[in-house]
Parts: C-alpha cells; sequence; structure tokens
C-alpha cells in the first residue's frame, strides 16, 4: 500500500468548499433548532394559557357548552395538540347534537 503525504493528497480548494459546507450546515442546523424553540415555547404558553380553565365552577362550564372533564383532558394531552381547537370541535359536537332530535 502506498503512503501519499499531505502535499500530495491536497488539491486547491477541496478544504474551502469542506469548511463552507460544514459552515452552512452548522447554519441550517442553528437556524432549525432556533424555530423549533419558537414553536415549543409558542405551543407550551398556549397550554398554560388554556390551563387557566382549570379549576372553574361549573356554572362557568356550562356557559361556555363543555364539560370539566373535556378541559382536564386537553389539559394533559400532548403540547402539539391545540386544546382550544379541540375544545370548540366538541362544544360544537355538544350543541349539535343537544339541538336534534
Amino acid at each position: 500500500m502506498a503512503h501519499l503525504d499531505y502535499s500530495e493528497r491536497f488539491e486547491e480548494g477541496r478544504l474551502t468548499a469542506l469548511v463552507m459546507t460544514t459552515g452552512r450546515l452548522l447554519r441550517d442546523w442553528y437556524r432549525a433548532r432556533r424555530q423549533r424553540h419558537a414553536v415549543l415555547s409558542k405551543q407550551w404558553e398556549d397550554r398554560q394559557a388554556f390551563k387557566n380553565l382549570l379549576g372553574k365552577e361549573d356554572w362557568v362550564y356550562r356557559d361556555m357548552g363543555i364539560h370539566r372533564g373535556d378541559v382536564e383532558f386537553l389539559a394533559n394531552e400532548p403540547l402539539d395538540v391545540n386544546a382550544s381547537a379541540e375544545l370548540e370541535r366538541m362544544r360544537l359536537h355538544y350543541r349539535k347534537s343537544r339541538y336534534t332530535v
């Protein structure tokens, strides 16, 4: 097996291309992480706002057209589930089933 020293293996521009490619990959990875962090932060804040519905009195839930158990169930769903949209879907389902005979 022949041994090549560094000067024989080196081609002009390959190192620069490697550095540039690595830099772009790191930049794109950082941007994706930052964007994912922003999404998770927003979902967490939305869920904390939704959890303000927990512990209300029963008349509040009746006025809203929902049940206490729905709020408790949705408060424990994963963050990627939009709890407010799901609660609205449940409310419309209850309302529709209430008025159909």
